[in-house]
């Protein structure tokens, strides 16, 4: 079946407003089934995001740089739907430490966060997502471990301390739940309340006080074992830990029901079984097999003459599949997660020139990717930095698009399951498909035709500002407000409001933070009025909920770290050691485009009031009193002047005498546009715009009818700076280089033409060095590659 990723989105976002699926009949047919779960899940757009940081370890001082893929959640496709993504830090106590809004473009983004020497040292998870992804379940939210390092702020360890450690017991059913009379698999996991897997043994007895299984569970906290319970019995785990018995019961049995179990067969294919009770299910069973929110296939088994159904692993996808049992009537029954590993996982053919290194040498590494199929292309990010350990793995773009991104609860250390070496990954990874559930939708909402509503806009196009006005307020709700940005190239728009007192808005890509400015057409507007929304409102959940204690091993590597950071900062002058800001090209106009008549005053005799501006240089634009009021004029086609729109610095001023007041020193240029413009319900003949010298309304106070509300705007991305010792000063070659990242690059295209050739230099810190590579194909098929190599004193 083939998919259409065009999506109802589009059409979604263009109006802003909540969707509703139609009323549908309940499901009595496979068509049906396949009909609803296509509405509500496949065809319903989902992301997902990955973010590349240069290391997993800071010190304060330092910059972790990231790299961001924006998927299609289904097909791993780089998507081009939202444009902004949200990034945050939290320490253990949930509390954001960094914000940062990145700009996407074809679904990738780079940016960075700067390890300020506010952050307590501790262990830190960066959290990222897009705005349209607040529209769901939180558990496609990436997240990801940091741990920093703030020298004259160590750990708390006397809380740690404190803390007492429980053991944490929960047993998982093979399908969902244990049936009286029939055999089932019971997977195990153990860990303590703050997260971290325990190697236990246990032993199950009934109520009779009978042994009737034992297990011990792996370094990872799974294992399994086998029960069958019986009518009347219950059952109880006895856990050896710390010289103590801690008992733990296992869930009830049902009286009647099903049991399916998964096996592996010798040439490495599936099959299931299922087994039922006498006298249920008389109509058979269908099988649905999805991955990914996607079905695979519908099958249905009567179970008096079929029972097992064979899953050639060649008809599976890559990841996670969900084989969900239902009765005739569609009602879940049983459900089980099957992984399957991808059989060639991508890796760019990376040569180095050699293996180890002497100090500031030239390190030339060499790319490409030769399993690309033509027209193809790779987006992969690169890093370079000093390893704790050269063979630890970290989570990468494979371990968390197909696992860690699809099913609920914390999987520590993902990478394992995906390492080559390991010989006992696939009985590893059973564990845990059969001790987390999956996430992306849930069977009643489907079967139930729960209604999926927007409350959170994509930001296809630009950045969305959102807030509201308070409708208490006003005797009758305004149909907009003017949005303005003051500067040397203003902006100004009217806004919409929706009848809740809602909006959205689509800002200009702006590349710092700003004030945003509303005001009522020739009517007041108070602060208490209107409020913006933050694009982090987003509820934090952290799974791990405490903090985990730093490793003794890693003590000589952080000191190493700090030291290496101190020295860099003292001559980060010469280093750039936290990156330099690219020179971006300057929007030079206004909102109005060119203006007709343009007047740099400077290029005049100064006079110290408008009025005298206005009578000797400026032959566009006149003003003229009437009935003792002042107001402005454009000269255009007509006979006579008409009104002008009158701004300073891109903000309307309606007060004419609140201009004639301004001090003209103050001013840089006039501009006069002799169109007509349209703000609401008003017409102009024209634009009248003063521009001060720094577009700040020259620090003066604005006109009391403005409101002023700060909003979080785009970041700039940073560019690593890496010292090119073949081209230096000999100042330079005097300046300690003790970089704890060597290399980074978060914007790098394979393909399978030509070699990519990367140069880069050691620095003056010997020790072993780990290579990095993460990214996906314009097909959706992702990359992932690790390797190392050496600096050494003193090589021959």
């Amino acid at each position: 079946m083939k998919i259409s990723i065009s999506y109802i989105i589009p059409i979604l976002l263009i109006e802003l407003s909540f969707f509703s699926l139609s009323a549908q009949e309940k499901i009595t047919s496979e068509n049906g089934l396949k009909e609803a779960f296509e509405t509500q899940v496949t065809n319903i757009h989902q992301e997902k995001v990955f973010v590349h940081t240069d290391r997993q370890v800071y010190i304060t001082g330092e910059t972790i740089w990231m790299s961001a893929y924006c998927v299609d959640a289904s097909f791993h496709l780089p998507q081009n739907l939202s444009k902004v993504l949200n990034v945050e830090l939290f320490n253990s106590e949930g509390k954001a430490v960094k914000q940062e809004r990145i700009q996407l473009i074809e679904g990738l983004g780079k940016g960075q966060i700067f390890v300020s020497s506010d952050i307590q040292s501790g262990v830190y998870i960066m959290r990222a997502y897009t705005n349209w992804m607040k529209n769901f379940e939180h558990g496609l939210v990436f997240q990801k471990q940091i741990n920093i390092v703030n020298p004259i702020s160590n750990p708390d360890t006397k809380k740690e301390v404190q803390q007492v450690s429980k053991t944490l017991v929960n047993f998982f059913p093979e399908g969902g739940n244990l049936v009286n009379s029939l055999k089932s698999k019971v997977a195990v996991k153990i860990n303590d309340n703050m997260g971290q897997p325990l190697s236990l043994t246990g032993v199950v007895y009934d109520n009779n006080d009978n042994e009737v299984a034992k297990f011990s569970t792996s370094d990872l906290g799974y294992t399994y074992f086998h029960l069958t319970p019986q009518q009347g019995k219950t059952y109880i785990a006895r856990i050896a830990r710390n010289g103590l018995i801690e008992k733990h019961e296992l869930p009830k049995a049902q009286v009647s029901g099903i049991v399916i179990q998964l096996s592996s067969t010798q040439k490495g294919d599936y099959e299931l079984s299922l087994s039922a009770t006498k006298g249920t299910l008389t109509n058979g069973v269908n099988v649905i097999i999805q991955n990914r929110g996607v079905i695979q296939q519908i099958t249905k088994l009567d179970l008096k003459s079929q029972s097992n159904l064979s899953l050639p692993v060649n008809s599976l996808k890559d990841g996670i599949s969900q084989i969900t049992c239902m009765d005739d009537r569609f009602n879940p029954l049983a459900e089980r997660l099957l992984f399957k590993f991808p059989e060639n996982p991508s890796s760019p053919d990376l040569k180095l020139d050699k293996t180890e290194y002497s100090k500031r040498e030239k390190i030339i590494l060499n790319l490409k990717d030769e399993s690309l199929k033509t027209g193809d292309s790779v987006q992969v990010s690169l890093s370079v930095f000093r390893s704790e350990r050269p063979n630890e793995g970290n989570e990468n773009i494979i371990s968390n698009l197909l696992l860690t991104s699809d099913i609920k609860g914390e999987v520590r250390n993902s990478w394992i399951y995906f390492d080559s070496k390991n010989k006992s990954r696939q009985d590893q990874m059973d564990l845990v498909m059969l001790t987390h559930g999956w996430r992306r939708f849930v069977w009643k909402d489907v079967l139930n035709k729960k209604e999926f509503k927007i409350k959170y806009p994509a930001e296809m196009n630009a950045p969305v500002l959102s807030g509201e006005l308070n409708k208490n307020t006003f005797d009758k709700l305004p149909k907009s407000v003017l949005l303005n940005f003051l500067g040397k190239t203003s902006v100004m728009s009217s806004m919409d409001i929706d009848d809740d007192g809602i909006f959205h808005f689509e800002l200009p890509f702006r590349l710092e933070n700003k004030n945003v400015y509303f005001l009522l057409n020739y009517d007041t507007l108070s602060a208490d009025q209107i409020s913006l929304f933050s694009p982090f409102d987003l509820k934090y959940h952290n799974p791990s909920k405490s903090e985990k204690p730093w490793p003794i091993e890693s003590k000589t590597y952080l000191e190493a770290l700090n030291t290496n950071i101190q020295i860099s900062q003292v001559y980060r002058d010469y280093n750039n050691i936290n990156g330099t800001l690219p020179q971006l090209e300057k929007v030079n106009t206004h909102f109005y485009g060119k203006a007709d008549y343009e007047y740099l005053l400077d290029n005049y005799t100064r006079f110290e009031t408008v009025r005298d501006l206005f009578i000797e240089y400026i032959r566009s634009a006149v003003i003229r009193r009437r009935q003792k009021q002042n107001s402005f004029h454009v000269y255009n086609d007509l006979v006579l002047p008409g009104r002008a729109l009158t701004m300073i610095d891109g903000i309307p001023i309606w007060d004419a005498d609140f201009v004639l007041n301004f001090d003209p020193l103050k001013v840089e240029k006039i501009d006069v546009v002799n169109d007509l413009y349209y703000v609401g319900n008003s017409t102009y003949s024209g634009i009248i715009n003063f521009t001060t010298y720094k577009g700040d309304f020259a620090e003066q106070e604005l006109p009391d009818y403005l409101v002023k509300k700060a909003y979080h705007g785009l970041q700039q991305s940073r560019e690593f700076y890496a010292p090119d010792y073949q081209n230096t000063t000999s100042t330079s070659n005097r300046i300690p280089d003790y970089r704890n990242t060597l290399y980074w690059n978060p914007n790098i295209t394979i393909t399978n033409k030509e070699n990519l050739k990367i140069e880069f230099f050691t620095s003056d810190d010997l020790g072993e060095y780990t290579i990095e590579i993460n990214g996906v194909t314009n097909s959706g098929k992702l990359i992932y590659h690790k390797s190392g190599f050496r600096v050494r004193n003193n090589l021959p």
